[in-house]
């Protein structure tokens, strides 16, 4: 059996994709949230919707506090669905084209790039799986993997380890 035709549990992470510069590899790590956009909009309506009628109803009946006490519910909700769909979108993707290897990490309003020259770039994980991949060369380190099961990780520290060591062997001219 050849060497990359290992059974494994879990289907690779890294895509051939086309980009401006010609084919490279991806890996594509989003966030995945636990509620779908449909669902979150749906439990923040159900909030809206019981507060007032809970608020309502309490200042209607005298009770100004019990209305107070919903209304208080309903900012809550919405301060706590604005900061679950301002990470809805967070992700992480690594991009080795040639012999560059550039990061892109967001989460939330925040944008981190990343460029490594593939031939020096260190990947380390630890042995438990518990920790993120580290990439790094000379002093510039970043840490990806917090989308994914520490399996997960350790997938992706090996697909990037196997891909770089490809890329080192091949002759350039």
């Amino acid at each position: 059996m050849p060497l990359d035709a290992t059974p494994s549990p879990y289907e690779p992470l890294a895509r051939l994709v086309d980009t401006s510069d010609g084919p490279a590899l991806r890996w594509d790590v989003p966030h995945r949230p636990s509620l779908t956009p449909r669902q979150a909009l749906a439990t923040f309506g159900i909030f809206a919707v019981t507060g007032t009628i809970g608020g309502v109803a309490g200042w209607l009946l005298g009770r100004p506090a019990l209305g107070l006490a919903f209304a208080t519910e309903a900012i809550l909700a919405v301060l706590i669905f604005l900061h679950y769909a301002r990470h809805a979108c967070d992700h992480e993707r690594v991009t080795l084209s040639g012999s560059q290897l550039a990061v892109e990490c967001r989460s939330g309003a925040r944008t981190r790039r990343d460029a490594f020259d593939a031939d020096w770039v260190r990947v380390e994980c630890d042995e438990d799986t518990r920790g993120l991949v580290r990439l790094s060369q000379r002093e510039a380190t970043v840490s990806i993997g917090r989308h994914l099961t520490p399996p997960g990780r350790w997938l992706m520290a090996q697909e990037l380890r196997r891909a770089l060591g490809h890329c080192r062997t091949q002759v350039r001219w």
